[in-house]
Parts: C-alpha cells; structure tokens; sequence
C-alpha cells in the first residue's frame, strides 16, 4: 500500500504542476536559478537547507499485511459470515464448502500478489534514475 502524501511532497507536487504552465524564464525566476545553473556553493547550501533530492520509495508490506488486504475482500467476508451460519445451523458440509472457497481465494490472491511484488521489486532493481544538472555553466549526471 502507498504511504498517505507527506506535507511537503505535496507542496512540491502542487509547485511542480504550477511551474509546468509557465514560460521557462518565470519558473527559473521561482526556482532561483538561472540558465547557467546553481553555482556549487549555492548548490551545498541549498543540499544542507532541503536535504538531498532523492525519489521517494513505496513501503514494503509484510506479509501479515498482504494477507490482511487478501482478506478483507467483500467475497471474502460474505462467505465467512454464511460459513459461520452454516455452521451455526447445523450445516456443517455447507459450512466446510465454504471455508475451503474462502481459504482457496485468500491464498490465491495472496501468493499473486506476493509474486506481482516480487518481480515488480525486480523491474525497479533494474531501473538508475539519474538527472542532468548544471553547475557554474556545465552540465554533469548525478544519481
């Protein structure tokens, strides 16, 4: 599950979407920049002020919670509560019907999702994000 949007990626989000409908010189003006780029001094105060630029990472769920959201399928929940009447009313075949649907679907969902994160995991591995930036008029990659 994605973390709830934190204060300030939201702010840099909304900053972002503000800067994407103006003319470049306006969004060099708001960024305090120029065309040549940061000097490294103003760079270094600016990585010590704001901390550095990193992509944001999604939280790794357990598996406890995995099974949680398998779980709380609404197919899920109406077959335990008509298991559990079954159970309740005598109708114990009915009641072990279901319970095996129920234990059947969770640990499909489970083991797909937990195969989906997992090769998702991969795919990111794979992935080095880098950006071009300019200091005192030269350009260079950074990770």
């Amino acid at each position: 599950m994605p973390d709830s949007i934190s204060p300030n990626s939201q702010r840099t989000s909304d900053l972002a979407q503000d800067a994407a409908t103006k003319e470049s010189a306006e969004v060099l003006a708001l960024m305090g920049t120029s065309p040549a780029g940061l000097s490294e001094a103003e760079a270094a105060t600016r990585l010590e002020q704001h901390g550095p630029n990193e992509v944001a990472h999604e939280k790794q769920e357990s598996w406890l919670q995995r099974l949680y959201v398998a779980s709380r399928n609404p197919l899920v929940i109406l077959l335990t509560i008509l298991a559990s009447l079954s159970y309740a009313t005598g109708d114990f075949r009915a009641g072990t019907v279901m319970l095996l649907m129920v234990v059947l679907g969770v640990s499909l969902r489970f083991v797909q999702e937990t195969r989906a994160d997992t090769a998702a995991a991969k795919l990111k591995a794979m992935i080095s994000v880098t950006a071009t930036v300019v200091r005192d008029c030269s350009s260079a990659r950074r990770r």
